[in-house]
C-alpha cells in the first residue's frame, strides 16, 4: 500500500465505539483553583527543568509526566491517610461522648445503636490503615 499526496483518503471514526482504556493518572482540574498547589506545581516544573537540563525536548517532557505521576501517587496516598485518621478521631471523639451518654440511659436502643456502629466505622478505619502500612 502506497500513500501519495495527490490522492484522497478518507477516514470514518466511530467515537461511540471508543471505550476508554486504564490511565496512569487523571488530573483533578478542581485543584487548579487551588494558589498554593498550583505554586507546588510551578515549583515542581522548575526543579524538573533543572534538573533535567541535559536532556532534550521530548525525553525530558516524559521525564516530567513520570515524575509527576510519582508524586500525585504519593500525595494522594498521603490525603487519603490523613481523611482516615480524620475521621477516626471524629469517631473516637463521638464515641466517647457516647461512652458518657450510655450509663444514665442504659436502656436506651438508639444510643446502644450509634454506638455500634461508630465503634464498628473506626474499627473498619484502623483495618484499611493497617492493610496500608503493611
Amino acid at each position: 500500500m502506497a500513500f501519495s499526496d495527490r490522492r484522497m483518503v478518507e477516514l470514518t471514526l466511530q467515537f461511540q465505539s471508543f471505550r476508554r482504556g486504564p490511565s496512569i493518572y487523571k488530573h483533578n482540574t478542581s485543584l487548579l483553583t487551588n494558589p498554593d498547589y498550583v505554586k507546588m506545581i510551578n515549583d515542581f516544573l522548575e526543579q524538573c527543568d533543572q534538573l533535567y537540563t541535559e536532556l532534550d525536548p521530548h525525553t525530558k517532557w516524559e521525564m516530567i509526566k513520570i515524575d509527576t505521576s510519582e508524586k500525585e501517587a504519593n500525595n494522594s496516598a498521603n490525603t487519603c491517610l490523613n481523611k482516615r485518621k480524620n475521621r477516626r478521631e471524629e469517631l473516637s471523639a463521638e464515641l466517647d461522648e457516647l461512652d458518657r451518654m450510655l450509663p444514665s440511659d442504659p436502656n436506651n436502643l438508639e444510643t446502644h445503636q450509634k454506638y455500634q456502629w461508630k465503634k464498628g466505622s473506626r474499627n473498619y478505619i484502623y483495618s484499611r490503615n493497617a492493610r496500608v502500612s503493611t
